[in-house]
Parts: structure tokens; sequence; C-alpha cells
């Protein structure tokens, strides 16, 4: 008797402590939630691929770029002097050159950054998928 009364107790305080951890949990995921989901469009960052040109290089303040969410591309007709020069305040490792018109899309499509600045940069032809992966822009606005 004394057996099954023990037992009774073992099985209602698993019960509450597994009640009690789901609860625990559950708020834990919905605070959480709530403080990662930004209040407005304007809180979330966009990830920006820009590809360099001439027109790029004066109208574009580098060092307001400096710390946000970029990458820089460096299609094979800039002369890469003139653009280290231009991109000195940009780190190293979101700066990339390519060699062909074919890589600087594969770079887009592989980045897959939320807008990509083309600004005056005369390419053949804008891939068809390109959309898929990222928002074509000529001109680069921050807000």
């Amino acid at each position: 008797m004394a057996s099954k009364k023990v037992k009774h107790r073992l099985v209602t305080l698993a019960t509450i402590g597994a009640a009690t951890a789901f609860a625990i949990g559950l708020s834990y995921s919905w605070i959480t939630r709530e403080t990662r989901q930004p209040t407005n469009e304007s809180d979330k960052s966009i990830s920006r691929c820009i590809i360099f040109d001439v027109a790029t290089q004066c109208c574009v303040d580098w060092r307001q770029l400096e710390h946000l969410d970029i990458a820089v591309v460096v299609p094979p007709s800039i002369n890469l002097e003139h653009a280290f020069a231009a991109l000195k305040n940009i780190p190293k490792h979101k700066i990339i050159v390519c060699d062909t018109e074919e890589g600087v899309w594969s770079v887009v499509r592989h980045l897959r950054k939320d807008e990509v600045i083309i600004g005056g940069y005369e390419l053949s032809k804008i891939p068809d998928d390109i959309y898929r992966y990222s928002v074509p822009k000529h001109n680069l606005s921050l807000s």
C-alpha cells in the first residue's frame, strides 16, 4: 500500500516537473521571438552587392558604407589600382575582383544579397535569373 502511494507521488511530481519545464520553454521561445523581430522594415539591415565602376567610384561615400553589410565586385574592365585606392576604407574581405563578366554575375548569384547596385556599369545584359537572387538597382540609396 505504501509503495503505491510513493509511486503515485513520483508520477505526480514528474508530471508537474514536465509541465513546468514545458511552460518555461514556451515562455522563453515567446520572449526571444518578440525580441528578434524588427519593429518595422527600416530596422532590418539590407545587404547589398555593389558592382564597382566609374559612376559608383565618384558618387558613393565609401567611408559611410564601411560598416554596412556590403560586398564590392570589381569587374574586369576596371583598373585595380584606382579601385583599391577608392576602396581603401572597405575591408579587403568585402572586395571581390572578377576576371570575366560571367564571373561578376556568378559572384552576385553566389552572394545572394538583397540588392545588387549596378550603377553606370555597362553590362551586355542582366541575366534573367538574377531577379531570383538579388534586386538589381542603378543607384545606391541607404534609406
